[in-house]
């Protein structure tokens, strides 16, 4: 079979696109080393990182099973070459350029990399060997790759309730949590836990409920979130709900305070009245 050479890099976009990558996402901080036997003459997909802004991944990788090989036509040997690429997750290199574009060889089959998300979205890491349809008896290339992802710690940030009066019993619960997490959950005045989220069940963005049934008083709640690599944050706000009725003027204290001031404004409003009209009955007599 002849071997095709691809030169035009919006193929190369599309090609790895159409790939399923090796390795599954994987969620906020990690470290491992993996190995990959890598097919000839196609891409591979190696690894894809699921990033937000401020992420950070460092790592290095070696390639082996390059040769030399027995040339099928003619004399002498010949070498393998693997060329790997992280692409950002817009579909293509940031800046016109590759994360990491390199080319492994015998003489050079080791790198470091590393890079900070510069966008939030899945970067991806790809690897090519050629077609070795003119050597005997080549062997897959073997890609040995460590990674250590420093991530922006996780963040729970409530959004309702918050710390206010409320005058009704039935309140919404809405969050946000700022990175990707496998599981939410709440403890309202120290209560047991109740999901509102998990890896198996929807979305943690729209996981949204609403505390019924609340009783008078001052409440506390407290929302919880993690992941399967570790990362977790938790955050409390205190709310109070009243009787509706006492919130058409304020709290029970104020409407005292408010009547107590009322009355008194007028007792001093009859006693001016009231001495206005004696002098006026006085000077008509």
């Amino acid at each position: 079979m002849k071997k095709i050479k691809l030169t035009s890099f919006s193929v190369l976009i599309l090609l790895l696109f159409l790939v399923s990558p090796i390795v599954s996402i994987v969620h906020g901080f990690s470290q491992t080393s993996q190995t990959f036997e890598l097919g000839q003459g196609v891409y591979s997909g190696i690894a894809d990182f699921d990033l937000q802004v401020g992420d950070h991944v460092e790592g290095s990788f070696s390639v082996g099973n390059l040769g030399p090989y027995q040339r099928l036509f003619g004399s002498g040997t010949s070498y393998e070459v693997v060329d790997v690429w992280i692409i950002g997750p817009s579909g293509h290199p940031p800046n016109g350029n590759s994360i990491l574009n390199v080319s492994a060889t015998p003489s050079e089959n080791t790198f470091n990399f590393s890079f900070t998300a510069q966008e939030q979205g899945t970067y991806h890491m790809w690897a090519f060997s050629g077609a070795m349809d003119y050597l005997q008896n080549a062997k897959n290339p073997v890609m040995t790759l460590s990674y250590e992802w420093t991530g922006v710690p996780m963040k729970v940030h409530i959004l309702s309730p918050s710390n206010k009066i409320y005058a009704e019993s039935n309140v919404s619960l809405t969050y946000t949590i700022n990175r990707p997490s496998d599981w939410a959950s709440y403890s309202l005045d120290g209560a047991k836990n109740v999901t509102l989220w998990d890896s198996h069940n929807g979305n943690p963005e729209t996981a949204n409920t609403t505390l019924t049934g609340l009783a008078i008083g001052v409440h506390s709640l407290t929302l919880y979130s993690n992941d399967s690599w570790g990362n977790m944050d938790s955050k409390t706000i205190t709310f109070t709900v009243e009787k509706s009725e006492n919130r058409l003027f304020g709290s029970t204290s104020t409407i005292a305070v408010t009547a107590i001031i009322v009355t008194i404004v007028c007792v001093i409003i009859g006693i001016l009245l009231l001495g206005r009209h004696r002098k006026l009955f006085s000077l008509s007599n």
